[in-house]
């Protein structure tokens, strides 16, 4: 279900942009390069929906503190291979969306919400560190353990500078 929410919002915000660019240039295009052209093109509005819609979906994704609910159960009742796959390629998808569409796209917008993410990103931390450590099932704390990287990886791309972003990069491959 929180997938599903999640896609919503994030099909919401690309048919938002598609056809927002397709009535200032005349263009239908999905290119993220003609897309991301300048974004002072954007009004502000459409900017904080459309970014709000992407950070949405790709947080559900990497499963921070209000939306991380489904990774523990999930991780919970599957297979160990299943678990793998699921904390290593899900949670990496979402913090590559994230430099992929919102600070790509929309730079402006990101170190806007940088602020609120990296209050977010310890709350996410601290709840996570706690659960994991009141959980007796070991699955659950593997679990518990890969949403506190998550918010370490969107901590390092917060910061908004060349070592953050390489560091939350290199820790999406090691994890």
């Amino acid at each position: 279900m929180y997938m599903s929410f999640g896609s919503a919002f994030l099909l919401f915000s690309i048919l938002l942009l598609y056809y927002y660019n397709f009535t200032t240039s005349g263009v239908l295009t999905a290119n993220i390069d003609a897309l991301s052209f300048d974004e002072y093109v954007y009004p502000v509005w459409l900017q904080i929906v459309s970014f709000s819609g992407f950070l949405i979906c790709f947080l559900i994704k990497m499963a921070v503190y209000p939306f991380q609910l489904w990774y523990v159960d999930v991780q919970k009742n599957s297979p160990i291979p299943l678990n793998m796959i699921m904390s290593s390629v899900i949670l990496s998808m979402g913090a590559y969306g994230l430099i992929r569409f919102n600070m790509q796209i929309f730079p402006t917008t990101f170190k806007t919400f940088a602020v609120y993410l990296l209050a977010l990103m310890v709350i996410t931390i601290i709840c996570s560190a706690l659960n994991g450590f009141l959980q007796k099932n070991t699955k659950q704390i593997i679990s518990y353990y890969g949403i506190i990287q998550s918010g370490f990886i969107i901590i390092g791309l917060v910061s908004i500078n060349a070592i953050g972003l390489t560091g939350a990069i290199f820790h999406v491959f090691a994890q």
